[in-house]
């Protein structure tokens, strides 16, 4: 049997907050905000240029869920599409967009790399900058990653058990690669990055 020395542990997390990773005002970039669900083309269209940069496109419609590399398959829904689009997420190394459905509303919010090549905060799609009022703040960074599938026999009846492999990575050992920002140790936001498999 392993024994484990508590003081160890408690010193290893300790040692862990100290070296982490901190995120600021300076590189990390928080936005969000809301418009009417008839504006998405709109909105997407002001996105385009970052949208562009990001690898990873998911899609909850009301029938199906759609997971895209852009390698494969770059494109955005179609504006015929948007009335069945639940959400929306599109990810990869620079940041992390997410777009929901609540009624006629869509809600949005980016997490990712403060960069000269985002958008402008636009009152059109109501975008609100999180540093305007939280300036001062700081966040610890931890990277996590999740697996996703961990090989046929573990079967989950509402995923198709291939869905994984649509995109090329099979559908044993993917992870999920994220960054959770903590603030006094509870998480606040959470970025997706990408899918590696392991």
């Amino acid at each position: 049997m392993n024994e484990f020395n508590v003081q160890d542990l408690v010193q290893q997390a300790f040692d862990d907050a100290k070296n982490a990773t901190i995120a600021n005002r300076d590189n990390l970039a928080i936005r969000g905000g809301n418009f009417p669900a008839g504006n998405l083309y709109a909105f997407w269209h002001e996105w385009r240029t970052l949208i562009a940069r990001l690898e990873w496109r998911m899609f909850e419609y009301v029938n199906e869920f759609q997971l895209r590399n852009t390698a494969a398959n770059p494109d955005l829904p179609e504006p015929h599409e948007f009335w069945k689009l639940e959400r929306a997420r599109i990810f990869g190394d620079v940041g992390d967009l997410e777009v929901r459905r609540d009624g006629e509303t869509f809600y949005w919010r980016y997490i990712g790399v403060n960069d000269t090549n985002l958008p402008v905060v636009s009152s059109a799609f109501g975008g609100q900058d999180f540093w305007a009022t939280n300036g001062a703040m700081e966040f610890h960074v931890a990277h996590k990653d999740y697996y996703q599938w961990r090989g046929i026999a573990q079967k989950e009846q509402r995923v198709d058990s291939k869905w994984l492999d649509h995109i090329g990575l099979g559908d044993e050992n993917v992870k999920l690669q994220t960054r959770e920002y903590l603030r006094a140790g509870r998480v606040e936001f959470v970025r997706f990055i990408g899918f590696v498999r392991r």
